[in-house]
Formats: C-alpha cells, sequence, structure tokens
C-alpha cells in the first residue's frame, strides 16, 4: 500500500474515533461489560488491559492473535475469571470500609489527544483516584494477602 494511502487511511480512522464529549460516553458506558456501547466503543480503541502485552510483545512474536484478541473480545471464561468477577464486590466493599472513601461506578473514558486509547477504571475514588480490583485466583486460600505477594514469583 503507498503510504499516501496508508496515511489518509489512518488520518480518516483517527477522526472517527475522536469523541465531541468524553463525559457522555463515560456516562453512556457506565456498567462497563453489560454496555452495549461500552462493548462497541472498546472495541474500536485499544484498552489499557491490553496495554503491557502490547507494548512487551517481542517483534518476532506474530501479532495477529493478540489483534484478532483486542479487536474481537473473546467469549471464554476460565475458573480464575469467575473467581475474579465472584469477588470484586466483596473486595470494593472492604477497600471502602478499611480506607474510608467513596467510591462512584465509571465508564469508559477515552484519551482525547490519542482517541484510539481507552480505560475503564473499577471505580473513581475522588476527583483524582481511581480503583482497580483484582481478586488473584492463586491466592484464594492465602490467609495473609500481603504475606503471599511478597513470597509471590513472577
Amino acid at each position: 500500500m503507498p503510504t499516501e494511502i496508508f496515511e489518509s487511511m489512518t488520518e480518516n480512522l483517527l477522526s472517527k474515533l475522536k469523541v465531541q464529549n468524553n463525559s457522555d460516553v463515560e456516562f453512556e458506558t457506565r456498567g462497563q461489560t453489560t454496555s452495549e456501547r461500552w462493548r462497541y466503543e472498546r472495541s474500536l480503541r485499544l484498552s489499557s488491559s491490553f496495554f503491557k502485552e502490547v507494548a512487551c510483545r517481542k517483534a518476532s512474536t506474530p501479532c495477529s492473535k493478540l489483534v484478532k484478541r483486542i479487536v474481537y473480545g473473546s467469549e471464554f471464561s476460565t475458573a480464575a475469571m469467575n473467581y475474579g468477577l465472584a469477588n470484586e464486590e466483596i473486595a470494593r466493599k472492604q477497600y471502602k470500609r478499611k480506607h474510608s472513601v467513596t467510591v462512584r461506578t465509571c465508564g469508559l473514558f477515552v484519551d482525547k489527544d490519542n482517541p484510539f486509547l481507552c480505560a475503564s477504571p473499577d471505580e473513581l475514588i475522588g476527583n483524582d483516584g481511581l480503583l482497580e480490583i483484582k481478586c488473584p485466583y492463586s491466592a484464594r486460600y492465602e490467609s495473609n494477602l500481603l504475606e503471599f505477594l511478597a513470597t509471590k514469583k513472577e
């Protein structure tokens, strides 16, 4: 493909990704996985869920499977995923109680300068914080999570 055509197609795509009002997108995508708009808007962009995998991918590793997962998502679930979903609300309540904070649900945030990037944290804290909840399946039987994290190998 000639460079001029590629650049034109790139500009066209980026202009389509720009959002007139980020607040509207965020509001209309609350509920995240239960929101059709959340799934649609997220499918158009590189989500923070994939940042590390994309940034750390070796040049020698074919990208076709990763691109397919980013663009089309996946419909499978694992015991670890089910465990995380089942325990997310418990973790949220414990966090709120321990830190005495108010958290707010949120939807998808589209980067204003790079509209091909997006993120959807689990909750917002105050005016400048976010909460991303992780319930590791590998720690499901642990009674001391801090000790578990200190001894866990990468």
